[in-house]
């Protein structure tokens, strides 16, 4: 079964030892070719003329091939190269062997940022830090309703009504001790 799937998963066109590729390319081939004649129709695009244009659009490449095989042009490429990766991988790794990027070098800097300090916290200024810290938590503890998130998950508020009910609740005078005494 198992060469059966690998035997579906290529085609050979012409014949020929050694000749055979994926069929996945030959299916984007005849997606290239259809895509060429379904923009000749522009603005035409019914049923009818799709489904012509797309059945014809491999005859029209034969009759283009056999054109240009009696006029004597020549093609770009006639199969489909794949690249060999193993020469780069050996020319990365003898330029990392040689600049040895994982070990620990003083004085080694990169060009781009010659005046780098090794640490972010070298230039931090801790009076400036502590200031900006304790503005923000000032400016977030002035808007409690900032971040709040509480009502939310409530789906029995109709809507925020939050300002409307503080003034309410500013101007009851109770007190917390009266209620503990009758």
């Amino acid at each position: 079964m198992a060469q059966r799937v690998i035997h579906g998963m290529f085609v050979n066109p012409k014949g020929g030892d050694g000749k055979n590729y994926a069929n996945d390319l030959k299916q984007e081939h005849l997606v290239k070719g259809n895509k060429v004649s379904l923009h000749d129709l522009r603005g035409n695009k019914t049923l009818k003329a799709v489904t012509r244009s797309t059945q014809a659009s491999y005859s029209q490449q034969v009759v283009g091939e056999n054109f240009d095989d009696q006029s004597k042009v020549s093609k770009n490429s006639t199969s489909h190269t794949y690249g060999d990766c193993k020469e780069d991988v050996k020319e990365m790794v003898a330029s990392l062997r040689n600049l040895k990027p994982f070990t620990f070098s003083p004085d080694r800097l990169h060009k781009a940022f010659p005046n780098m300090s090794k640490s972010p916290l070298d230039q931090l200024d801790p009076v400036l830090l502590e200031r900006w810290l304790t503005k923000n938590k000032r400016k977030i503890a002035a808007t409690p309703y900032l971040n709040d998130d509480s009502d939310s998950d409530n789906d029995d508020d109709d809507d925020d009504n939050d300002d409307d009910v503080l003034p309410v609740l500013n101007d009851m005078d109770v007190d917390d001790d009266d209620e503990d005494n009758p």
